[in-house]
């Protein structure tokens, strides 16, 4: 069964602007909401504690909030930072039932080293994006594993088929949505103009016009 991390909390009766007095105090606002809760519960969590727990659990590890009396099994759904210091400002949990099988996203990793790599000729050219999965929450994964070590050749690719995805993890992201590519380390020099080259006057340079961008 997947770790639950621990975290002690206060009920919170300061909401709106005055959440700033909270964290003069080194305590962070939050909130715990979810569809089998009756309504949101605002809590007060110590920075410090916070800090901790927010780097263990990541994006996928559960949590267990205790609130008084009460407990709640919770994901980290949005941490919001000062765009300047990057202190936290507020948190989102999301509370979750234990033999519910929830929708969430998940990073993917590489492994291995294709040989191109190895020779210095290649790189592995990689898309950050997340990997829609549905799971049990004790089933979600830290991260999905790709491996990349038998890309061969440069224009090889593999897809979000190619995820080795672990036993109660459903995936949903489009199965040939394209994860990695190999491609040369160095752009191959090109090919030089055929002709006579004149030997005097100025040389007239023309300069490659941006190439389009990638669609966001």
């Amino acid at each position: 069964m997947t770790e639950i991390i621990t975290l002690e909390a206060q009920p919170r009766t300061i909401t709106g602007k005055k959440v700033k007095q909270l964290r003069a105090m080194d305590w962070i606002p939050a909130v715990i909401y979810g569809q089998k809760l009756e309504q949101a519960v605002n809590i007060q969590v110590p920075v410090d504690n916070l800090r901790a727990v927010l780097r263990q659990a990541g994006g996928t590890g559960l949590i267990e909030i205790t609130v008084g009396a009460d407990k709640h099994t919770v994901l980290v759904r949005e941490v919001q930072r000062d765009v300047l210091s990057n202190d936290i400002l507020h948190v989102d949990f999301h509370a979750v039932s234990l033999d519910t099988q929830i929708r969430t996203e998940v990073p993917f990793v590489t492994v291995g080293t294709p040989e191109m790599v190895r020779t210095g000729e290649a790189i592995v050219a990689t898309e950050s994006i997340l990997i829609e999965i549905e799971a049990l929450p004790t089933n979600i994964p830290a991260h999905l594993e790709l491996n990349v070590a038998r890309l061969a050749e440069i224009g090889d690719f593999l897809t979000v088929a190619d995820l080795e995805v672990p036993e109660g993890v459903a995936v949903l992201t489009e199965p040939t949505e394209v994860l990695v590519r190999l491609e040369y380390a160095t752009r191959p020099e090109e090919e030089e103009l055929e002709g006579p080259v004149e030997a005097a006057g100025e040389v007239e340079v023309i300069r490659r016009g941006k190439e389009e961008e990638e669609e966001e």
